[in-house]
């Protein structure tokens, strides 16, 4: 498991915390935090998306340079 705590998580717990203080104040760092992560998660699956899209490409050259080099055939 992959336990993080960086500023959207902070922000989340600080929202908790001043709740009884200011609530208005409360909610807008709760959505800060919250937005957040969406936008670190959707920029992490991204990656990893365009990661496995580069390994299949190179999976596809290897396999094309396998059967150019079994394709040709000797010229006399």
């Amino acid at each position: 498991m992959n336990v993080k705590l960086g500023m959207p998580e902070v922000l989340v717990l600080f929202s908790l915390m001043m709740y009884s203080q200011n609530y208005w104040f409360s909610v807008i760092a709760f959505t800060a935090g919250l937005l957040a992560r969406f936008c670190s998660y959707i920029l992490e699956v991204g990656k990893a998306q365009k990661l496995s899209e580069q390994k299949m490409q190179e999976v596809e050259n290897v396999t094309d340079f396998v059967k150019d080099i079994f394709s040709h055939e000797k010229k006399v």
